[in-house]
């Protein structure tokens, strides 16, 4: 899978590693992640030409996981879906609260269709951002 789109949106280092030192399989991981960390952190209904795209405000989740968990998930899922098409699926193994900050995030493992398997890891940060990183 060749994904360009790296090469535009990333700086020119990754974890101060030169880009075009990466390998493919690590420039297509990264490049998923740069999309869906652009993609979380639009808010659901704020563009204007495309009015389902962005997750929806989610409520202060400081404290516990909320009981709408699994609603969230699929909305989550179904962006992704929708939006990033080098994804088959998208399955959630872990939804958890961070001791140090209190930071609900969870494991996503997401399936690219040519069967790959990319781990993400989502933090739902309290001022209402998101954050992405490869696990």
């Amino acid at each position: 899978m060749h994904l360009r789109i790296f090469e535009m949106l990333a700086p020119a280092e990754y974890k101060g590693v030169p880009v075009g030192n990466l390998s493919e399989n690590l420039r297509d991981a990264v490049t998923i992640q740069l999309y869906l960390q652009r993609t979380f952190n639009i808010l659901a209904g704020s563009m204007v030409t495309r009015t389902n795209y962005g997750l929806p405000d989610f409520p202060a989740i400081h404290t516990a996981i909320p009981g709408n968990i699994n609603e969230y998930a699929k909305t989550i899922e179904e962006l992704i879906i929708k939006f990033e098409p080098a994804v088959k699926s998208v399955e959630f193994l872990e939804w958890n609260i961070e001791e140090k900050q209190p930071v609900l995030f969870c494991i996503m493992l997401l399936e690219l269709k040519d069967a790959r398997k990319y781990r993400y890891k989502l933090s739902f940060l309290g001022t209402g951002r998101y954050v992405i990183d490869i696990t």
